[in-house]
């Protein structure tokens, strides 16, 4: 549901979305990347190797991982409410069981 919902821009609008996935610059110009060269923009991290962000969040002891596949249109989503379950690293797992070999 969400998934769709942010796809068929249901949730934001596709330009809100755009924005929000269009990868930030620092006050001098540079991107900005992390060590392993993915962006960040609005929340997302823009993974660099395929068509993928994520969003992850933990609060008053809940954790949680949104992951979004844009070119294949899978959506992986780890809700816990355990705050230090490693929310990230089950969503990539399950990820990883969709993808060519």
């Amino acid at each position: 549901m969400v998934g769709c919902g942010i796809r068929h821009h249901s949730v934001i609008s596709k330009s809100s979305q755009q924005q929000a996935w269009k990868n930030g610059r620092y006050d001098n110009g540079r991107p900005i990347k992390d060590d392993y060269g993915n962006g960040y923009g609005f929340g997302w991290v823009i993974e660099k190797k395929q068509h993928v962000v994520s969003h992850s969040g933990r609060w008053a002891g809940t954790s949680t991982y949104l992951l979004l596949d844009l070119e294949n249109g899978l959506t992986v989503a780890v809700l816990s409410n355990d705050g230090n379950f490693d929310t990230g690293g089950l969503a990539e797992e399950i990820f990883s069981l969709f993808q060519d070999e």
